[in-house]
């Protein structure tokens, strides 16, 4: 039988990544600003992206990993692993 994903799930994910993003940038003591000019996005795209509003596509998502220098997979990986957490604990 095929598990259904919701779109809570989904919503929950897209959430997870941007509070994600959000924290790299943060960490490295970075602005909405230096992160657009680096990826050559509008400064209220990444704002969105970090607020869940909107998932990235795959190029952006690399474009990021890439600046933040850290491996896509990597940053999918620890999302993944939050969201999982997330749902445990809230069942």
């Amino acid at each position: 039988m095929t598990q259904r994903i919701h779109s809570d799930d989904i919503d929950l994910f897209q959430h997870t990544l941007g509070d994600a993003l959000r924290q790299l940038r943060k960490q490295r003591q970075l602005t909405l600003v230096d992160v657009a000019a680096a990826v050559d996005r509008h400064r209220s795209f990444i704002s969105e992206l970090e607020c869940g509003k909107h998932n990235p596509s795959l190029d952006t998502l690399r474009l990021l990993c890439r600046f933040y220098g850290i491996h896509t997979g990597e940053l999918i990986l620890k999302v993944e692993e939050q969201v999982a957490a997330y749902q445990v604990e809230h069942k």
